[in-house]
């Protein structure tokens, strides 16, 4: 197990950082038909992430969180991630703070802490300036350079919009990107050679023939936490159940390069887009594996 937790600490490099209901159509851009009331963002905008506690209701459960290996709590009761995607993708959208990437038909994700069935809403990232940064959630206080978030629902709720009311109304599988020296294409590359087109609010690019496998994003095999949390950008509901992997998918500079690219066609939104990370508080971290301690 020593050289598990060895092998874990060395897939991050050090990195320090220190809503009304009437306002969830216009904060959550997946429920969002036009431009929000409330600019929050990043980077200097009206409302940045040191703002967004002042603006919107923040209980005690919010994301992201610092995962400290030695306090986690092994939970036998976790099992092994199942889920079904369509290598057939509905379109990607700029919604202002990001690119989001939405499915077309039937999706499907149990396991690890979920009761019953969750389906697959949409996919987007977050990302950081330089090596070292760019994840929201970090592990004993290090980062790596990006994080994918597979956002799902539980449609016994009937609709997202009611999901968002209970604490397992989403769940939100993060997977962490770690930049390295490698020639290889990761599994995001069908898609990042198509964001640099969205450069506007509102664009989209419709899919016709490409295919893009989301599953193939999560690590096979790959151990991971849960915990009871939230949404990590306004309106900041604490609806998700969260499952962050801890084995990184692996990228090259260059595909990484892209995401930071971004920031020159799209405004201050696209780089550094991370919300820092809040108090774990008397919440339960769970693993799917036996911590040392």
């Amino acid at each position: 197990m020593a050289s598990k937790l060895v092998r874990r600490n060395l897939l991050f490099a050090p990195q320090k950082r220190t809503l009304k209901s009437s306002a969830l159509r216009s904060s959550i851009p997946w429920l969002r038909k036009s431009t929000p009331s409330l600019n929050w963002g990043y980077n200097g905008s009206e409302c940045d992430p040191e703002d967004w506690p002042n603006e919107y209701q923040c209980g005690n459960c919010q994301s992201p969180i610092d995962i400290d290996l030695s306090k986690v709590t092994y939970s036998s009761e976790l099992t092994p991630l199942e889920y079904s995607y369509p290598d057939k993708f509905k379109y990607m959208v700029n919604d202002g703070k990001n690119i989001r990437i939405h499915w077309r038909g039937e999706t499907a994700l149990s396991g690890g802490p979920l009761k019953g069935t969750y389906e697959l809403v949409q996919l987007h990232f977050h990302w950081g300036s330089a090596v070292g940064k760019g994840a929201e959630h970090l592990v004993n206080g290090e980062s790596v350079e990006g994080e994918a978030h597979l956002v799902h629902w539980n449609p016994k709720y009937g609709s997202i919009r009611e999901a968002l009311n209970h604490q397992d109304g989403c769940a939100v599988v993060g997977v962490f990107l770690k930049e390295a020296k490698t020639d290889a294409e990761s599994p995001l590359s069908p898609i990042l050679k198509r964001f640099p087109t969205l450069s506007k609010f509102n664009e989209k690019y419709t899919f016709e023939n490409d295919v893009f496998n989301v599953g193939d994003l999560i690590p096979k095999g790959s151990e991971f936490i849960c915990y009871d949390g939230g949404l990590t950008t306004p309106p900041l509901t604490e609806c998700v159940q969260w499952i962050v992997n801890l084995e990184p998918l692996v990228v090259s500079k260059e595909e990484m390069d892209v995401f930071r690219s971004l920031e020159g066609s799209f405004g201050h939104n696209f780089i550094d887009n991370f919300r820092p990370c809040q108090p774990v508080g008397n919440r339960v971290v769970s693993s799917s594996f036996e911590p040392e301690k």
